[in-house]
């Protein structure tokens, strides 16, 4: 999962934080506005390929 969360980062998809709790590794993934809107067309996309069938 690591590689797809920097190829993500690397994109402008999501922005990654990595931080220590309790000593315990903590890593924070939120997605961007243009992440957002990928994710939104994907979902569209995957919507009219069902719609056909």
């Amino acid at each position: 999962m690591t590689s797809r969360l920097l190829r993500a980062e690397e994109a402008g998809y999501v922005a990654v934080e990595k931080a220590f709790e309790d000593l315990k590794p903590r890593t924070t993934v939120k997605l961007s506005n243009k992440g957002r809107l990928a994710f939104e067309h994907c979902v569209e996309v995957l919507e009219e390929i069902v719609r056909k069938k």
